[in-house]
């Protein structure tokens, strides 16, 4: 195709359009390449971001534990001192002052110990309240019960005993309840210890021994006491968890 209309010319005129066009491709390559680069930079900061994180969370982590570690050595310093103290005492009364005593700073050792390990786990605890008989309600509505009774006179117990009714509660209705069948589950508050009654149909093919097993040592560590029967294919757990006079 010949058009009379653009003779030699035009030539300056598209050399110089096709330079223009050259130079803003050469600009756009070079942006891109630029963007692809800043694209590449960031995340390279961030992953060294992430890594000092890391560090400041591992060296966060290692404080936490020697504070766990000193604050252990200085409970048991004292509970050793305590205990030292009370071998050499003759009245029963002031014998018994003392080994609650023991016993208080023990559980304290342990709800602090608690806290602690959950800065380590992450803060999980920390995020979260302990679990007690007040959440129990909760708990047996997340496993779709609702047959609560609580029978005398109810009021606040030291937290490492209402955590471990709470897990003996968790344990046995986690496994009774496994087809969805409801539970019967009673706390009274005895003046001197706290009962825990849990009954309801077996499931077929559950093994109630793990769960009774592991609520068993719930129930030693307070002292206490735990019977499971199983008759025509009903469960019956009774678990009695001494509280001390304070």
């Amino acid at each position: 195709i010949f058009d009379t209309a653009a003779g030699p010319d035009v030539i300056p005129v598209v050399l110089v359009i096709l330079v223009v066009l050259w130079g803003i491709g050469q600009v756009a390559r070079s942006r891109s390449a630029l963007a692809d680069e800043l694209r590449q930079r960031n995340r390279e900061l961030q992953a060294l971001r992430a890594d000092r994180a890391a560090l400041e969370v591992a060296d966060d982590r290692r404080r936490v534990s020697e504070e766990l570690e000193a604050l252990l050595d200085e409970r048991l310093s004292e509970l050793e001192a305590t205990a030292e103290a009370g071998r050499s005492i003759d009245d029963p009364q002031r014998a018994r002052e003392v080994l609650l005593s023991v016993e208080e700073d023990s559980r304290r050792t342990l709800d602090d110990m608690r806290q602690v390990v959950g800065v380590l786990r992450g803060g999980e605890v920390t995020l979260a309240p302990t679990p007690s008989v007040a959440h129990m309600d909760a708990l047996l509505t997340r496993m779709g019960q609702d047959r609560l009774t609580v029978r005398g006179d109810p009021r606040v117990l030291p937290a490492s005993l209402e955590l471990s009714a709470y897990r003996i509660v968790e344990h046995l209705v986690g496994a009774l309840a496994d087809d969805g069948a409801q539970m019967a589950v009673q706390m009274r508050f005895a003046e001197d210890a706290l009962e825990i009654q849990v009954a309801g149909p077996v499931p077929r093919g559950v093994d109630l021994r793990e769960p009774v097993a592991r609520a068993k040592e719930r129930a030693r560590l307070h002292a206490g006491s735990l019977d499971a029967k199983v008759v025509r294919g009903r469960a019956r757990v009774v678990a009695r968890l001494p509280v001390l006079d304070r």
